[in-house]
């Protein structure tokens, strides 16, 4: 059971005016929450949890959307791990009821899912995460709470560098929302921009752009989609990007930033300009394309700190352009930066572990060692192989350069860019 602040509980809302008060503390917090103020908001959260315990007991169902909203309102402060205790608390209270909708336990699992993977705990929350699913399908295998269900843990397996696993799980919740809800529907734009990026990542071209496309124009026709709009959009950039088609890339990279900037959300916009990096480093203008990138990495080293998986993505872009620029000397020092990080992060960074290592590989290909390039794809081959599959375009050209077949510098290797965590 989670604990209050420290604070004494509030006087127990027995009377009608009692319980009309903690209804308007309520909306008070929600009020604050959408404008923003979430410090503010927490106070009123938990006052309102301790008025509920007054007047409920401590162990009743009823209290779980009360833990639910703290638990929100602390995971918008960044605040994951002390949210945890209260997401736990959802779940306890939902457990130990006999008669609950298991649905409502299964979303409230599926949340604290979604908690423990982004505290890096991913083995935790893919245990939870099936246990959210089986939950979910309790009423009907195409209900809308599996599609939950299955997006999350999608969602889980594609974090753990899983691709292939993941995309089951992402096509059925897809097909069951489309079937239920219709494609214009936010939660089905979702699952197409989750589904469409994990298509793009196993080199499924034609496959991800429809998604992805689906997904754009869902949240361009909702007013209130400005975010999840440019995340559609930088998506679809990136996807074209990281498949060849780097001209028609552009104008979606273009547009994501356009937004972002608009919104002045600086977070975002720092991943537009990556990403429009990148392409340019694809379209032959990589002096164009240091500049930003080493701004790129100095914000991420500053915001997110020296050892994160975004400052290792960072130095890997880096060390492409500089490799493409033929500084193949500093490119393979930007290289070793970037893996070093990406092993340090564990099994959850495998994937990235292979693409810095391919990258490694051109350097050395470059530099004439070509031994030393073999190694590197051999090692790149084995996790491409079980995260992507045999046929991934990736897989492929990791097979060919562990063969000794000559590349050119860069030609077939991935150039790793942050794609937004699916929602």
């Amino acid at each position: 059971m989670a604990q209050t602040n420290g604070t004494s509980p509030a006087a127990a809302p027995t009377t009608v005016p009692g319980i009309a008060e903690l209804a308007v503390t309520m909306q008070r917090a929600k009020d604050f929450d959408d404008a923003g103020l979430h410090k503010d908001a927490e106070r009123l959260w938990r006052d309102a949890l301790q008025r509920r315990i007054a007047l409920l007991g401590p162990n009743v169902p009823e209290l779980a959307p009360a833990y639910e909203r703290l638990a929100s309102n602390l995971e918008a402060q960044g605040r994951w791990h002390d949210a945890e205790r209260y997401r736990m608390s959802a779940v306890d209270v939902l457990e130990n009821n006999k008669g609950v909708d298991p649905t409502e336990l299964g979303r409230q699992a599926s949340r604290l899912a979604r908690n423990l993977q982004k505290q890096g705990r991913i083995a935790e929350a893919a245990t939870v995460s099936y246990i959210a699913l089986s939950a979910l399908r309790q009423k009907g295998d195409d209900t809308v709470d599996a599609a939950w269900g299955y997006n999350g843990v999608g969602a889980i397996l594609s974090a753990q560098g899983k691709l292939v696993e993941a995309e089951p799980f992402y096509r059925r919740a897809v097909e069951i929302r489309r079937a239920r809800l219709g494609d214009g529907d936010v939660d089905t734009a979702t699952s197409f921009n989750n589904y469409g990026v994990l298509l793009g990542r196993l080199g499924r071209l034609d496959e991800a752009v429809q998604m992805l496309r689906l997904a754009f124009d869902a949240r361009e026709r909702e007013s209130s989609a400005g975010d999840r709009t440019a995340e559609s959009a930088l998506n679809l950039g990136i996807t074209l990007d990281a498949n060849g088609r780097w001209a028609e890339a552009t104008p979606w990279l273009q547009k994501a930033a356009t937004i972002w900037r608009a919104r002045k959300a600086e977070a975002d916009v720092i991943e537009a300009d990556n990403a429009l990096a990148v392409n340019l480093v694809h379209l032959g203008r990589a002096a164009d394309a240091e500049p930003t990138l080493r701004r790129v990495l100095a914000a991420r080293r500053a915001q997110q700190g020296h050892d994160a998986a975004a400052t290792g993505q960072a130095w890997s872009n880096l060390g492409v352009t500089l490799d493409a620029l033929g500084r193949h000397r500093e490119a393979l020092s930007a290289h070793d930066k970037a893996l070093a990080i990406a092993v340090a992060g564990g099994p959850t960074q495998l994937l990235s572990v292979a693409d810095y290592r391919a990258n490694r590989a051109a350097c050395y290909q470059a530099l004439g060692r070509k031994t030393d390039a073999m190694a590197e794809y051999r090692l790149a081959l084995v996790i491409y192989t079980t995260a992507l599959g045999a046929e991934a375009p990736r897989t492929q050209s990791a097979r060919r350069g562990a063969a000794g077949q000559v590349h050119a510098a860069n030609d077939d290797n991935p150039i790793p860019v942050i794609v937004p965590p699916a929602h």
